[in-house]
């Protein structure tokens, strides 16, 4: 799989883990596992990562995010986020505009864009979709 990203294109089983500027204990788990290059952590997902002995759920959480900087998605990280919730409702956090247009609470979000707009502005999918009217940017 290869991506083309601002006409540069990135093969991700050329870029070692070790350029993802992960946690320690992530570095030493990894490579025990056959897992050397980002394209690896693509075939492996997040599923593939919950199974590995000694990773948690906070560097699961790392890596998505470092991937995420790559324009990359990790397979399940959606899905791994939704399960991530405190209250049992699958909340992933609570949306911090002022005016929410739903009901507040951020619960999926429908792709890596959204994903990334989140992290920066901290709004949920409703009001994502309000700001931007749909429109991709």
């Amino acid at each position: 799989m290869k991506l083309s990203i601002l006409s540069e294109i990135i093969d991700p089983s050329a870029i070692p883990i070790s350029k993802l500027n992960l946690d320690q204990k992530s570095m030493n788990v990894l490579p025990d596992w056959g897992v050397r290059h980002v394209g690896d952590l693509m075939n492996v997902g997040v599923e593939g990562l919950q199974s590995m002995r000694n990773m948690s759920r906070a560097s699961i959480k790392l890596i998505g995010k470092r991937l995420a900087a790559l324009n990359l998605q990790l397979p399940g990280y959606n899905e791994f986020l939704r399960d991530d919730d405190v209250s049992g409702n699958g909340e992933i956090g609570r949306c911090r505009s002022r005016s929410c247009a739903g009901d507040g609470i951020v619960r999926g979000l429908r792709d890596l864009v959204s994903q990334k707009e989140y992290e920066i502005t901290g709004l949920c999918q409703t009001c994502q979709d309000e700001v931007f009217n749909g429109e991709e940017w």
